[in-house]
């Protein structure tokens, strides 16, 4: 398992107000927000450690009503990592999940059921795709607007959906 101090800063973090906060596994019954800082690459392998996972909470803005993202600790590519869990489930700006991986998670009730059925498994970044993503003003609030990002399908690895 993995100790807080052997982890990289996630970005935001020397913020006033956007400090990762250590919250028990219990907290993944909530559903956060996709943020995709510590996202998938292409090529990249996680590893989900069997036990109970190291999380944080991290508000995405410094405001009383900001929306979190949550992050456990993994293994990426060998080496102590953060990923933002919310991209098990990311949908695009019509509400599609980004892929058959997203859309099977997507039915789970919460992050921690995702997790438990993670755990000890490995997945990988796939070829990227196009998809067209919501934009959001610096309140939060969603514009008419989109951007397309390429994003990279997530494969699993030894093991089947």
């Amino acid at each position: 398992m993995f100790e807080l101090s052997q982890m990289p800063i996630l970005p935001g973090a020397n913020q006033e107000g956007r400090a990762p906060q250590p919250v028990s596994v219990e907290k993944l019954n909530t559903v956060g927000v996709s943020n995709t800082a510590f996202a998938l690459h292409e090529g990249d392998v996680i590893k989900f450690p069997e036990g109970t996972p190291l999380v944080v909470s991290q508000k995405i803005r410094n405001s009383a009503d900001s929306p979190v993202a949550y992050y456990v600790a993994v293994e990426r590519n060998g080496k102590p990592s953060w990923l933002g869990i919310g991209i098990l489930t990311r949908r695009d700006a019509n509400g599609q999940p980004l892929g058959k991986f997203q859309a099977k998670m997507i039915n789970k009730p919460s992050f921690k059921e995702i997790y438990e059925e993670l755990a000890g498994k490995t997945i990988k970044g796939g070829s990227s795709v196009a998809h067209k993503f919501a934009v959001f003003a610096q309140d939060g609030t969603r514009t008419n607007e989109t951007r397309e990002r390429l994003v990279p399908t997530i494969e699993c690895d030894g093991w089947s959906l």
